[in-house]
Parts: C-alpha cells; sequence; structure tokens
C-alpha cells in the first residue's frame, strides 16, 4: 500500500506518521509523500522525516507520486477540498476527524461516497480500537440484537483545549470545539449501524475567559445518548457509563467496572482516553485495521456511513448549539 499524507500538523506527526512509520518497517505500506500549505511544517518534516518527499499542496503531490491511499491530517476547514482531490485521483481516503463542520462539506463527501464506491472513504475514530471499548462493545450489540435501550453517559473534561495542536481551530465556534473535537468519536462508537442520528437538544456556554461548555442528547436506534465536554475542568478526565436495565458499565480513566443492581463489581485497570500517549498509540491498530479490510466492500459501505452519519449529526448539534449560545470572549493570556 502506498500511502501519502495532506497535513503536517499534531494529529500527523503525533498520531499517523507514527503508525505508518511502524508498519512501513514492517514492509506493510510505503509512505510516498507529504503535503502542507505551510512552509515551516514543510520543513521540520524534512528535518524529522528526510526520506518523505513533501509538496506545497495535495494536488501537487498526487500528481507526482503513485499513490493509492491519501490520509488527511489538515486544518478541519478543508478536510471535504482535500478528500475531493483525493477522490478526483481515484484514491482511498482516511480523514482525520471531524470530517465535516458544515452541510456544504458533508454534501461533497456524500457525493464521494456516491461516486467512488470502489474507494474507501473512513474517518479516524481510533477509539473503538482501545482494549476497554473492546470489552464494553459486546455489551452494546447485545443490547442492540434484542432492541433494549442502552443509556450512554459521556463526560470529558479537560483544563484546556489542545495545547499541543499547531493551529486553533478547536478554539474556533465555526470548527465545532468541543463537540468536534472530542464528542465525535463517542457518536461514532455509540452509533447503531442503520439508523440516522436524533437530536434532541445542545447547547454550548463560555465562561469569562472563553473556555467552552457543550453538552448535548440524542439517539441512534435504541441509543440514548448524553455528552458533556468541557474545557474548564481542573484535570483531564474521560468518563464513559452504559446503563441498560439492571446493568452498567463504567469506564473512567484507568478504572472499568460492571454493575448489577447498582452494586460495583471488581475494578478493572485499564488504560485511559485522557492519556494522550494511548489515544496516539491507538493509530496503530486502526491502521492495521484499514489495511486488512480495504478490499472488503461490506467495510468499505459501512465506514462511509459511518462518517457521513457521525458529520451529518455533528452539523445538526453545531447548528443547535450555536443558536443557543452566546458569543464566546478571547482566550485571556
Amino acid at each position: 500500500m502506498r500511502v501519502a499524507l495532506a497535513g503536517l500538523g499534531a494529529a500527523a506527526t503525533g498520531g499517523h506518521l507514527p503508525a505508518l512509520l511502524d508498519l512501513e518497517s514492517e514492509g506493510r505500506l510505503t509512505i510516498v509523500g507529504a503535503c502542507d500549505p505551510d512552509q515551516r511544517r514543510r520543513v521540520a518534516a524534512r528535518h524529522l522525516f528526510p526520506r518523505i518527499p513533501t509538496f506545497h499542496s495535495a494536488d501537487e503531490m498526487l500528481r507526482s507520486v503513485d499513490s493509492e491511499l491519501t490520509v488527511i491530517a489538515a486544518h478541519p476547514a478543508v478536510h471535504a477540498e482535500l478528500a475531493s482531490c483525493a477522490a478526483a485521483h481515484r484514491q482511498h481516503i482516511l480523514c482525520e476527524k471531524p470530517a465535516a463542520v458544515t452541510p456544504a462539506q458533508l454534501r461533497q463527501l456524500c457525493a464521494i461516497r456516491e461516486h467512488y464506491p470502489d474507494r474507501a472513504l473512513v474517518a479516524s475514530y481510533q477509539y473503538r480500537f482501545s482494549r476497554p471499548w473492546l470489552m464494553i462493545a459486546p455489551f452494546l450489540h447485545a443490547a442492540a440484537r434484542s432492541g433494549r435501550r442502552v443509556a450512554i453517559e459521556v463526560e470529558v473534561e479537560r483544563c484546556a483545549t489542545d495545547r499541543r495542536a499547531m493551529s486553533s481551530w478547536r478554539d474556533d465556534p465555526a470548527m465545532g470545539g468541543g463537540l468536534a473535537d472530542h464528542a465525535v468519536h463517542f457518536l461514532a462508537l455509540a452509533r447503531e449501524p442503520g439508523h440516522r442520528f436524533g437530536v434532541e437538544r445542545a447547547a454550548r456556554d463560555y465562561d469569562p475567559r472563553g473556555r467552552e461548555l457543550v453538552t448535548a442528547r440524542l439517539s441512534s436506534g435504541s441509543n440514548l445518548v448524553d455528552l458533556t465536554v468541557s474545557y474548564r475542568a481542573p484535570s483531564r478526565s474521560t468518563a464513559v457509563t452504559l446503563r441498560c436495565g439492571r446493568l452498567a458499565v463504567h469506564w473512567t480513566d484507568h478504572e472499568l467496572r460492571l454493575a448489577r443492581d447498582g452494586s460495583p463489581g471488581q475494578p478493572l485497570v485499564v488504560r485511559a482516553l485522557s492519556d494522550r500517549s494511548y489515544v496516539d498509540a491507538l493509530y496503530h491498530p486502526m491502521y492495521r485495521d484499514l489495511l486488512a479490510s480495504l478490499d472488503d466492500p461490506e467495510w468499505r459501505r459501512e465506514r462511509a456511513e459511518e462518517l457521513a452519519d457521525v458529520a451529518e449529526c455533528l452539523t445538526v448539534l453545531l447548528a443547535a448549539a450555536s443558536a443557543a449560545a452566546p458569543e464566546p470572549v478571547a482566550l485571556a493570556a
């Protein structure tokens, strides 16, 4: 598999490239090029990865190299544009989140899904490969098969948006803020295949320093989802709870518990989604799954539908949250 990378920000250098380079060392793929319009990022990338050719634009890169998969890890505002460019070059596409934040961008992605069904269109939702979620997922799938309702509660707390990032899109409400940064991962996990999301409510608020708090309630099939993302917390934490009848699963950072009738079981020590190094490490199994599945039409169809469903839900959530939100203020120095 020959891979080209569009975007050389923190997601690329911290997540995508380490995973791709490991797989390249195993002979599974070859990185044939990378592009970014920012000259400083290209210079930094050439210093860190001198063997990888760099280009100013995706079109220039894809005209110059022989690639099969384009990885999009650029600013969210250009994700759909880059995906359209990659599709025109007959590429499989892996797009970093959020895939789209506006209805126009969503329409671009849906057009790619429709016109290039033999090409993969996949979003980077690597949380599904975490060991705790692999343990929780059968609980969710069994409930879906039986038609029983599952209540899913997600609380993400951070002191601020990601300061490792090379751009400030997470602090721009137009780019989605906490909903686009964190909530999309859990939309993908909670999504029941074959069911579009229904949005009951969404709200966004800012404190005097411009730090964001977003809440939302939505459904997917028999799943009812409550999301809270706060950039006002004193520390980092991610808590996920699934409730179905007498059973509940609680995953809070490094602890996973199964509770029955309100009585918590023994804790199991696990890895935490609040640990950025662990989240970056999840790109490795994500890429292994992608390489193993690209030739499967059913897998491609399901991943493209997932991307579209989550992106559509995000655009609805953002519209609802923006309608209820006061204007944010600039972050204090």
